[in-house]
């Protein structure tokens, strides 16, 4: 079990109920960017940042022992004060040696995603002015054709009227 734990795609933290790390396993180490060695030093707390948004430690602590488990949004920061945007799950178990409570945080990256997201929305805005400006500049141009129109129609008539007598006068003209 340990060896599907270990090598299993999905960020695998095991902490104490106090913060302390007990185990990360491969994908965890990789993405936080912390060797192992050091991560047993550290508090989940300066891994879990608390950006408005998302969820601090305190606030997953709460929720694991009142409920047991929770799924939340949370920035991580990994080695280097990089954030990562995240999904996570947590639960909390009972270790049977001890007989106390474990929580295990299963996260997964999805910084790319939202940052496709917030580009998807910037192009939806960008595409919603171009078509406000479309929109315009249709009209506009359906107004100018209109001008066109009546200008082309009034100059017509006007040059047909005085043509008119000139040719009846030419044909008076032109009979022998």
């Amino acid at each position: 079990m340990a060896r599907i734990v270990e090598h299993t795609p999905i960020n695998i933290v095991v902490t104490k109920t106090d913060g302390g790390i007990l185990y990360v396993n491969s994908c965890a180490e990789r993405d936080l960017k912390f060797p192992r060695d050091t991560l047993g030093s550290v508090s989940v707390e300066a891994l879990i940042s608390d950006t408005g948004d998302g969820i601090s430690w305190k606030d997953l602590r709460e929720r694991l022992d009142r409920d047991k488990s929770c799924e939340a949004k949370a920035t991580l920061i990994s080695k280097g004060g990089n954030e990562i945007l995240c999904t996570l799950f947590a639960f909390s178990i009972v270790e049977t040696a001890h007989n106390e409570n474990i929580f295990v945080l299963q996260f997964k990256d999805i910084t790319g995603e939202m940052k496709g997201v917030d580009q998807i929305e910037r192009k939806n805005i960008e595409m919603a002015k171009i078509n406000t400006e479309l929109i315009r500049s249709n009209a506009e141009l359906k107004r100018i054709s209109e001008l066109k129109s009546n200008f082309l129609s009034i100059a017509s008539h006007e040059l047909k009227t005085p043509l008119t007598s000139i040719k009846g006068y030419s044909d008076i003209i032109m009979t022998p």
